[in-house]
């Protein structure tokens, strides 16, 4: 085929999930068979209710997975902006997370 086209790597992570201060998530599994350290978001999760670190969002890349969430993708402000600008059709439905502040 000709053309250009465009790998997007999915790979990156960063630590940035504040489960205790997030209203909108449940730890991964039940019963016997939770997993200690890992977090769901609940089905109904609206903005605001993921709380991440803004240690955590500061800087590149664009776009990761946070270990501590469970199959969790996580999109930068200038990435959301991009793509709503750009008018790309997604099959994300994206929510603002609450940043808390920075350790000092």
């Amino acid at each position: 085929m000709g053309g250009d086209f465009y790998i997007w790597k999915l790979g990156a992570q960063k630590d940035g999930l504040l489960p205790d201060q997030s209203r909108k998530v449940k730890p991964f599994g039940t019963g016997l068979n939770i997993v200690k350290g890992l977090w769901d978001p609940l089905p109904d999760v609206e903005d605001d209710d993921i709380a991440v670190s803004a240690d955590a969002v500061a800087g590149p890349p664009d776009v990761w997975c946070d270990p501590k969430a469970y199959m969790s993708l996580f999109f930068s402000d200038a990435l959301v902006a991009a793509i709503s600008a750009a008018k790309i059709k997604t099959a994300f439905e994206f929510r603002r997370c609450r940043l808390m502040p920075m350790a000092r």
